[in-house]
């Protein structure tokens, strides 16, 4: 997933990096982190078209595998289980943003293996026994037919009615760090205690650091030469936000005295990071080509397909040509 890819907190709503760990914002752990547990999503229809598109597009920033063209017909056509499986607390942070769009969802627990008798216990049994006396009265191939309609009748209700098919996301639990967690939560308590100055300090600094992570998990040349996930770049960032917390921490029941150096501390950090991201970005794109150079290449191919083009045309126009004359 590329870097820019985005999706929404699903608590503040805050836009916000589609593989950020949690969010900026609030510390809200991303929905991508999924505990196995015995609870599941169900969605009611969705019918409107756009709010569909958003739903899989937002569906698919959480867990990149689900199908887009398959999401969509199934959210069209009725209710769908999304996820199962999962722990209470995995689902209550997809159920809330689910619920922050407008999507009808609700929170049920998971399906353990319903019995086949009991699934064919439903009302279609009641239409079961009426073909089945009409057969009898009818009697023949007719009635034949009717007591073969009948018996299917359950079935065609379970199907219809007593399920809603397989989960649309196949989970595969992405369990989030114990250390992750702490930090989640601390972050969560620090921002809601600073004033929006330092709050928007420590927010910038996260993001940075996020966006700058998330690149580091790509193919690029840049992300190679970094060591990617298992680089010191990606270690030291992930120090930076926990650093960056704890001096965050300290600034509301600091002395007015001690404030200001503790700002500065947060300050230089986030400027250190914030230039950390420039550079990286900048070597990133040291391998793309000028707008120019591209566009003199791409003049100079389409002029080469239209040579082509012509050297094929030309003899099929000779041809053409000659046989008019043979026949005139």
């Amino acid at each position: 997933m590329s870097a820019s890819s985005s999706a929404s907190c699903s608590t503040c709503e805050t836009s916000t990096g589609a593989t950020h760990p949690f969010c900026p914002e609030c510390g809200r752990l991303s929905p991508s982190f999924v505990s196995e547990g015995s609870f599941a999503i169900e969605i009611e229809e969705v019918p409107a078209e756009k709010l569909r598109a958003d739903l899989v597009s937002r569906i698919r920033s959480w867990f990149p595998g689900v199908d887009a063209l398959e999401a969509k017909a199934r959210l069209k056509s009725g209710r769908t289980l999304l996820l199962q499986g999962v722990d209470e607390e995995s689902a209550v942070r997809i159920l809330d943003l689910l619920k922050n769009m407008k999507v009808p969802a609700k929170l049920v627990r998971a399906k353990t293996g319903r019995s086949l008798l009991k699934s064919l216990w439903n009302p279609g049994l009641v239409v079961t026994s009426a073909a089945v006396l009409l057969a009898i009265l009818v009697g023949g191939i007719t009635g034949f037919v009717l007591a073969l309609a009948g018996l299917a009748a359950p079935s065609a209700w379970a199907f219809l009615r007593g399920g809603t098919g397989s989960p649309l996301v196949s989970v595969v639990p992405r369990e989030p760090e114990e250390d992750l967690v702490r930090l989640s939560s601390e972050y969560s308590r620090v921002m809601s205690s600073l004033s929006d100055r330092d709050g928007n300090t420590l927010r910038d600094l996260t993001a940075a650091v996020f966006d700058v992570r998330q690149r580091l998990q790509s193919d690029s040349l840049a992300s190679v030469a970094a060591g990617a996930r298992t680089g010191q770049l990606f270690a030291s960032l992930s120090d930076a936000v926990r650093t960056a917390v704890d001096v965050a921490r300290r600034i509301p029941s600091a002395s007015e005295e001690e404030k200001p150096a503790l700002r500065e501390e947060l300050g230089t950090l986030n400027l250190s990071v914030t230039k950390t991201g420039s550079w990286f970005r900048s070597i990133e794109g040291q391998g793309l080509k000028p707008p120019e150079v591209l566009s003199e290449e791409l003049g100079d191919i389409t002029a080469s397909i239209d040579r082509i083009l012509d050297d094929v045309r030309s003899p099929r126009a000779e041809h053409g040509r000659a046989r008019e004359k043979t026949l005139g």
